[in-house]
């Protein structure tokens, strides 16, 4: 046996805590005061070995030791004060532990008073540390340092008055330590450190390590806590999970570049999670009382989840910069009465090169009135930006996206916005392709005078930006929208404006040669199924500044809205600015379900062909291209080819608008009618089959009292979710959403998979088998796709016996088969060459 396994390791922290906590439970006496009269009755000379020891089992002592001390062998310290002289430094050696059980170890002048800190308990790789039942380590440059992988054992102890309290030193595995219930609290700053010099002040300095976590996600409460300190946690080049921790009172607000949470790397692919995707508690992290919460730049992929943030001077979240192509998930957080100034903010995104930013079901709370900064800001123009379902209240500034394109900004709740100058609830600037969809924003009180807040503004710069379908109340303006020389264009429809002063506005720079906004090539600006509600100021909707005298103004289509009356104020003689066209009275242009997008005849388009359904989904590929162009050409006006009408036809002959209408009969609580459309629903290609099988286990789900995800339904979910993302597109979020995680495909998967669509003259055929392992006798689905010729399918037992042979042709396969108990290898073969194979598991 290797005992630098890291089973070996916890397996013997398991047996030595376990002894000792028996061991104490029979021992009477109590634990030794850390303060009063010291009494030395076991003095270890400096540069002492443990085996020298006459005991390596020590209780109820008072220890001095002198110097470096060398654990060789594995000593116990139960219910002792343990001093240490200035500077010494207590190590641990290889396949040794060292165990501190109801133990102080401090200072040798007395805990917590010392003039000269001693140094470390050094951890060698493969050695043990376990500090448990109330334990104290004080007075140390750093408490506990980790080398190399040096394991550690942390459970209801307390590091106090450290300069580091635990040092995480490079790692290039799984680290195996667990530090859980445990306090890390205050250094004393006037104490002199054994370098001779300053060190930081930190909780955990986590550098360089593959992974490790901090907390324990078996316990299921929010008890260890991290205090007075520079920085709580401080992270360098690691990947690191922290969960169950509350971080406080850090900074004492010296500087800006220190946080409750502090990461920082080089350009490599790391990832920081602070709290769990799914929790049982109400708050999985806390970082509360201190100068920032979270600071993340230059390299982490960032997880945030079920974390309340509170009482923060500057900050909640800042990630800024990071480098290209990480992704950042902020969800089901909770923030309250963070940063108080006009130019602060909750959670700040900046300089994220093509970065995929979720900032998903957080709230925002300020319950006093000086609490008056930003909940959410973000800009980079190669990242996406997805702020969806916030609640955000009363806050001076709701939401701010810059220098973004195709951002979703959709259904938050924005409320109590306050009436002094620069509030509004959401900011668009300089953004191309960005949507603001379904959100509520509403004013403070109702308003006499005055333009503010602001609903919505689309700022200079911005093109096709979509504004649909929003509910605005309360407000100066409900909306502001900004042109310049660009001749930018928006959509505007079925948004639901209700008692303000000014409406909507359209600002130009007066410049001689622009308009306000218009066609100039790229379409015209939709403006229509808008409705205004109760008492509003003069204007409703108008424009200024928007060319001089003469100059033609461009045409803004204006259709069916409610209760209209339009004032083309351009501070000109030239009064074109708006042109109403032919206008139904009975069919609403814009459906803000989503099953009907921009049509100028009026004509309602069916769920399949929006956009949204096909993204991410290249299993379709073909089709998301032919709907995209049809909306293309439905929205430009441009007339149906024949082809058009040919792709429309053909996928009135698939699952498709089937499969869709799916979600949207569960959504409105018809089980009957989504079980009767997929009973008939007969798969085509592989990811209908997944679609099909998922619904499936889901309408079990919610008809089921007491349903439990066990066995097959439980690894296919686990199969549909490590799927590349890229190529199965909603339906592996459906499934990651389900198992409360978000796993990353492997490389070669994402490979396999693009090649079928990237390569497919050079590939002979594509191969699948799930779910896998499998109950006895329960149906498993071979699928794939033959390319050219003819292939087959031969299934052999664990003695290589043929058990069945299935000649496929050529084009998509999709089989069920079921198998007795056993292991068995399923083989795909095609021109008498071998495609490729699986391993079978048929489990009882």
């Amino acid at each position: 046996v290797n005992p630098s396994n890291s089973v070996v390791i916890n397996t013997l922290r398991k047996l030595f805590c376990t002894f000792f906590v028996l061991m104490s439970m029979q021992l009477s006496a109590q634990i030794p005061p850390c303060t009063g009269t010291f009494t030395p009755t076991l003095i270890i000379a400096a540069n002492t070995n443990a085996s020298s020891l006459s005991s390596t089992l020590i209780v109820g002592t008072h220890v001095l030791i002198m110097g470096d001390f060398n654990v060789d062998v594995s000593v116990h310290f139960v219910r002792c004060w343990v001093q240490v002289s200035g500077c010494a430094t207590i190590t641990i050696n290889q396949f040794r532990s060292l165990t501190i059980d109801s133990t102080c170890v401090g200072g040798n002048t007395g805990f917590g008073v010392v003039q000269q800190r001693w140094n470390t308990i050094r951890i060698n790789p493969t050695a043990l540390l376990n500090v448990l039942n109330n334990s104290y380590i004080a007075d140390a440059d750093t408490a506990i340092n980790s080398i190399t992988g040096g394991s550690f054992f942390i459970d209801e102890s307390h590091l106090v008055d450290n300069f580091v309290g635990l040092r995480i030193s490079p790692f290039a595995s799984t680290h195996t330590g667990v530090i859980r219930n445990s306090t890390i609290s205050g250094s004393n700053s006037l104490m002199a450190a054994c370098s001779g010099g300053t060190i930081s002040e930190v909780g955990i300095h986590i550098v360089e390590n593959s992974k490790v976590t901090i907390g324990d996600a078996t316990i299921n409460a929010l008890t260890q806590i991290i205090e007075k300190q520079r920085d709580g946690i401080l992270i360098d080049k690691s990947n690191v999970t922290i969960l169950g921790t509350r971080i406080k009172d850090i900074n004492y607000g010296l500087s800006g570049t220190n946080a409750c949470v502090r990461a920082y790397s080089n350009n490599a692919n790391y990832t920081l999670t602070v709290g769990a995707i799914t929790s049982s508690i109400g708050t999985n992290c806390q970082m509360d009382d201190s100068y920032g919460g979270m600071l993340v730049y230059n390299g982490y992929n960032t997880n945030v989840y079920n974390s309340t943030f509170e009482e923060l001077d500057n900050y909640g979240i800042a990630i800024n910069p990071l480098f290209s192509n990480k992704t950042i998930n902020i969800k089901n957080n909770t923030f309250n009465d963070v940063v108080d100034g006009t130019t602060e903010f909750e959670i700040y995104v900046n300089d994220v090169p093509s970065a995929t930013v979720n900032i998903e079901n957080n709230t925002f709370n300020n319950n006093a009135t000086n609490f008056l900064g930003r909940a959410i800001m973000c800009r980079d123009n190669t990242a996406f930006f997805r702020i969806f379902q916030n609640t955000i209240n009363d806050k001076r500034q709701g939401i701010r996206v810059n220098n973004a394109t195709g951002s979703e900004i959709h259904s938050n709740n924005i409320t109590g916005l306050y009436q002094v100058t620069g509030c509004y609830g959401i900011y668009v600037s300089n953004n191309t392709s960005t949507t603001v969809e379904s959100n509520i924003i509403t004013g403070l009180a109702a308003l006499t005078s005055g333009v503010e807040p602001v609903g919505i503004i689309v700022d200079q710069f911005s093109q096709l930006v979509e504004v649909n379908c929003n509910e605005l109340e309360l407000l100066g303006y409900h909306m502001i929208l900004y042109s310049d020389l660009n001749y930018d264009y928006f959509d505007i429809n079925a948004n639901v404006m209700t008692t303000g002063v000014r409406g909507i506005a359209i600002l130009g720079d007066n410049d001689p040669d622009a308009g306000c906004i218009g066609t100039q090539g790229n379409g015209t600006t939709e403006f229509s199924d808008n409705e205004w509600l109760g008492a509003f100021g003069p204007r409703w909707l108008f424009c200024e500044d928007c060319g001089a005298s003469g100059v033609a103004l461009s045409v803004f289509h204006v259709r069916t809205n409610a209760t209209f009356n339009a004032n083309p104020n351009n501070g000109s003689s030239n009064s074109n600015f708006i042109t109403a066209t032919a206008t139904p009275t009975t069919v609403a242009l814009y459906d803000c379900s989503g099953k009907g997008l921009r049509n100028e005849n009026t004509e309602s388009m069916p769920d399949w062909k929006s956009a949204d359904f096909f993204e991410g989904s290249h299993e379709n590929i073909l089709y998301q291209y032919n709907a995209q162009r049809y909306q293309f050409l439905i929205e430009t006006n441009i007339p149906l080819g024949a082809e058009d009408s040919t792709f429309i036809e053909n996928m009135n002959g698939t699952n498709i608008p089937a499969l869709y209408e799916i979600p949207v009969l569960i959504s409105g609580n018809n089980i009957a009618a989504a079980e009767a459309i997929l009973n008939d629903i007969e798969p085509q290609n592989e990811l209908e089959e997944l679609i099909v099988r998922y619904y499936s286990i889901y309408l079990d789900k919610l008809t089921t009292e007491e349903f439990t995800l066990i066995g097959s339904d439980l690894e296919f979910i686990t199969y549909v979710s490590e799927l590349c993302p890229g190529l199965y597109g909603r339906i592996v979020g459906f499934a990651q959403g389900w198992l409360g995680i978000e796993s990353e495909p492997s490389l070669v998967s994402c490979v396999d998979q693009n090649s079928k669509f990237a390569n497919n003259s050079n590939k002979l055929a594509t191969f699948k088998i799930f779910p896998n392992p499998i109950l006895s006798n329960e149906l498993f689905t071979l699928s794939g796709e033959i390319i050219t010729k003819k292939g087959k399918i031969y299934i052999f037992d664990l003695f290589g016996r043929e058990i069945k042979t299935i000649d496929l042709g050529q084009g998509y396969f999709s089989l069920k088969e079921s198998l007795p108990e056993g292991m068995y290898l399923i083989r795909l073969d095609q021109e008498n060459q071998i495609v490729k194979s699986f391993k079978l598991i048929v489990k009882n």
